[in-house]
């Protein structure tokens, strides 16, 4: 399973979703294809804009109730407004967590490893919601 740095977790912030909180912690770099491990053998896909992926690896805790938790609840806002979901080589990327539960219950924690091809850029927002609320962070040029 993906694994997130304890120092990113230091930074986790409170969430509220429309059936429990909990926190959430997020870590981003930028890394090339052929450093991302496919489940299927060999590496992810190279991205199709520029020569990097936007890796992005967050961990949810549930505090109470439940929250949902999914590669779809992320997205990365660009500064003209618009969206760029998580790419299809996140669900082949070895040990990103994408092939387990997306509900999940109080004391519940999961962690997710997704891509996002994106251009290297200054003003991209990386931004996870809970149907209820949006949560957004910037996303290091």
């Amino acid at each position: 399973l993906a694994t997130i740095d304890p120092e990113a977790e230091k930074d986790a912030i409170d969430i509220v979703g429309t059936d429990g909180t909990g926190t959430i912690a997020v870590q981003m770099e930028y890394a090339p294809a052929s450093d991302l491990e496919s489940s299927w053998g060999g590496t992810v896909q190279e991205p199709e804009n520029g020569d990097e992926y936007l890796v992005v690896t967050a961990k949810m805790t549930v505090a109470e109730g439940e929250q949902y938790f999914s590669p779809g609840t992320f997205s990365v806002i660009t500064p003209y407004g618009g969206e760029v979901g998580a790419s299809s080589e996140t669900y082949g990327l070895k040990g990103s967590g994408t092939d387990g539960p997306s509900d999940f219950s109080e004391g519940d924690e999961y962690t997710l490893k997704m891509l996002f091809d994106v251009r290297r850029a200054e003003d991209l927002t990386l931004n996870f919601t809970t149907f209820s609320d949006d949560y957004s962070w910037d996303v290091p040029a």
